[in-house]
């Protein structure tokens, strides 16, 4: 891992700017403080807004979904390979 990956998980700071991060709030989950995570759903928000992906910031094809193809097929990728199963192929 990197040293200001180790540093902040040890100290409980945010990945971002180096804020104390808010552990204590989120029991535990949280990597970034509550002022960049406001500014990354702000960002996400304003994305999805303009017909962007929320994950990338590459254009949608279809607006029925808040992320593009590449970032919906690599999150079934990470579910699948989470959960230890084989994705169907289909007949």
């Amino acid at each position: 891992m990197d040293k200001w990956v180790v540093k902040c998980k040890s100290e409980g700071l945010c990945r971002r700017c180096g804020k104390p991060a808010d552990d204590k709030a989120g029991g535990g989950k949280y990597v970034l403080c509550a002022d960049c995570r406001t500014l990354d759903k702000k960002r996400r928000e304003s994305l999805s807004a303009v017909g962007l992906c929320k994950g990338c910031g590459e254009p949608k094809v279809r607006d029925e979904h808040k992320y593009c193809a590449k970032c919906r097929q690599i999150a079934l990728e990470k579910y699948y390979s989470r959960k230890g199963l084989e994705k169907c192929q289909g007949i």
